[in-house]
């Protein structure tokens, strides 16, 4: 289990020998996009940051709360944790098993250069307008469109698939739109 300290910043020691409380703001607080590695074994305590930092945008520490330029959390956990988390499994709105590497790729996977993929900058209005467009063709989906978002609805309870909540149908419609821009499609 990570601590709250490596999830934000440390304790600022200045300002605590002056009397004040603050963080030296770090990791999750001050990423554009993070990634948060076994979030099935978060404690509650940090499964709450991380709900504020996903859904907020924010962090509450010591009643102050502080805004983060977080666009994107991506997690990894050896466990779903839906059960323990259900607000903070809900709000990772693209999810997927993975499987180990197949025999057939295996060489590729052990000769791969992964050790350093670097930092690259973020067009944080690209971003805003993607976002505003996907808002919108969630708004002005068509008809067809929409019934078969309702009918997925109406249909996965049926079939024995876990809830998903109306936030998260939204959500949906706005992954949707965003995954028609990227390919070009209406």
């Amino acid at each position: 289990d990570i601590s709250r300290e490596e999830l934000v910043g440390a304790i600022d020691p200045k300002a605590f020998a002056n009397g004040q409380w603050d963080r030296l703001w770090s990791s999750l607080a001050v990423a554009d996009i993070g990634f948060v590695d076994e979030t099935g074994k978060a404690s509650g305590t940090n499964l709450n940051i991380l709900l504020g930092m996903m859904q907020e945008r924010q962090v509450i520490a010591n009643g102050l709360t502080r805004k983060i330029p977080l666009l994107s959390l991506f997690g990894a956990s050896n466990e779903i944790f839906s059960a323990k988390s259900p607000a903070v499994w809900d709000r990772f709105h693209a999810r997927a098993l993975v499987a180990p590497v197949s025999d057939d790729n295996f060489d590729a996977m052990w000769r791969a250069d992964v050790d350093d993929l670097g930092c690259f900058p973020v067009d944080r209005d690209a971003v805003a307008r993607l976002g505003t467009l996907c808002k919108l063709l969630r708004k002005t989906a068509p008809i067809p469109t929409v019934d078969v978002v309702r009918q997925l609805r109406i249909g996965l309870p049926n079939v024995g698939y876990a809830y998903v909540s109306d936030r998260r149908w939204r959500d949906i419609g706005e992954l949707a739109a965003a995954n028609a821009l990227l390919d070009n499609r209406t």
